[in-house]
């Protein structure tokens, strides 16, 4: 008859550390989204101009309106030229406001795209499983890609959210990116377009 174990918790000394061979790079650094976010900005500002130019306008016509006296007696060419001119310029201002806001309030869609991942590091991740404190281990990458005609450097890790990817050893960590990298560092990843320095690693080139 099996006696029943008696689990205890390792010495919090004795468990392995993180040494990570490489700093990770901060997804929140990218650059992309202060561009997107200045984009309606710009664009409400512009508007708002606008708005401001076509009062100034307006301004001799209304203070010389009497009681009396219609609107449209008193606007010249130039004025309905120029009202005119900013109704046009103001479509497409309002259009691009509008897809701009748009595009802030959904999701950002991924890519996959293909990257040369030429540093590759496996440490000791520690956890609190059911069974007491223990450790996994999981991966870090630095990898160089191209998105959207700009270069990038991002650091995809096993412990990325949603889905973390640990492993019981240090070779089974080794063995699967084995299977999802080439032998001179070429893997495909997932990028989030609105920020590509946020990236996952998703398998092997198409061609291996």
């Amino acid at each position: 008859m099996l006696e029943p174990v008696d689990w205890q918790d390792p010495d919090p000394e004795e468990l392995p550390t993180s040494d990570w061979q490489f700093e990770r790079i901060d997804p929140e650094k990218g650059v992309r989204d202060r561009v997107i976010y200045g984009v309606p900005l710009l664009l409400f500002v512009a508007l708002l101009s606008l708005g401001v130019l076509g009062a100034l306008l307006l301004i001799p016509v209304i203070t010389a309106i009497d009681a009396e006296t219609p609107i449209f007696s008193l606007l010249t060419p130039a004025h309905l030229f120029l009202t005119g001119l900013l109704v046009l310029c103001a479509i497409p201002l309002t259009l691009g406001l509008v897809a701009s806001v748009r595009r802030l309030t959904t999701p950002a869609p991924w890519l996959q795209v293909e990257a040369l991942c030429y540093k590759r590091d496996i440490q000791p991740i520690a956890n609190d499983g059911e069974l007491g404190a223990g450790y996994d281990y999981s991966y870090r990458l630095l990898c160089r890609f191209e998105y959207d005609y700009a270069s990038y450097e991002a650091t995809p890790e096993g412990t990325a959210e949603p889905e973390p990817c640990l492993f019981p050893t240090e070779e089974a960590a080794a063995e699967f990116l084995d299977q999802y990298l080439t032998e001179d560092g070429r893997a495909r990843l997932w990028i989030n377009t609105r920020n590509p320095l946020e990236a996952n690693l998703t398998g092997p080139p198409e061609d291996m």
